[in-house]
């Protein structure tokens, strides 16, 4: 995982990045179990679903797996949008968390329609 700059250089911030880590990887396969009880249970596309694919999403975004995290915070938008419709405050939740992940990867145009839609949005 790449680190961000200025994290890591001192040997208690390694340390606590590395527990951090684990954390974030066991949270993984928690959700991951969640998600496929969710699936079975209720639905792929319920909104309860949804909200297990949003957490994942978060997990995946911590540990630098931005592609991971894009799938799932768009199929988390899509459920959400089906479900309550594109100005309830879940979807522009959703829309925020994408607009935190194009901009850590610097993709700054790519964010700023989907803020605008999450401004929009909590607008309403």
């Amino acid at each position: 995982m790449d680190r961000a700059p200025g994290r890591g250089n001192h040997p208690k911030q390694s340390r606590c990045a590395e527990a951090g880590g684990r954390k974030y990887l066991e949270a993984e396969s928690l959700l991951q179990r969640a998600l496929v009880i969710r699936e079975k249970l209720l639905a792929p596309e319920d909104p309860a679903t949804a909200t297990v694919l949003n957490n994942l999403a978060g997990v995946y975004y911590s540990l630098g797996k931005y592609t991971e995290a894009e799938l799932h915070y768009r199929h988390t938008l899509s459920i959400w949008e089906k479900t309550f419709g594109p100005e309830h405050p879940e979807v522009a939740t959703v829309l925020n968390n994408l607009v935190d992940l194009r901009r850590e990867e610097g993709k700054y145009l790519e964010a700023e329609p989907l803020f605008q839609r999450a401004l929009a949005s909590s607008l309403r």
